[in-house]
């Protein structure tokens, strides 16, 4: 998986945007395979879990001990 901390001046508006309100959740901006930050909230999610949060992060969530 491609991250990157920075949004790229050459994106689109849009992507720009995109780019901004993952640093702003997430820390990193989440690139697809074209070069662009992921659109996708559940693909977004999924890569949270996986790749920001820890194992002990995600027991808590689920309520887990």
């Amino acid at each position: 998986m491609k991250t990157r901390k920075t949004v790229n001046d050459n994106w689109n508006e849009y992507d720009k945007v995109v780019g901004r309100n993952q640093l702003l959740n997430y820390g990193i901006i989440f690139i697809d395979k074209y070069g662009s930050p992921i659109d996708n909230e559940y693909e977004l999610e999924e890569l949270n879990q996986k790749f920001l949060w820890g194992k002990e992060d995600i027991k808590i969530l689920k309520g887990e001990k």
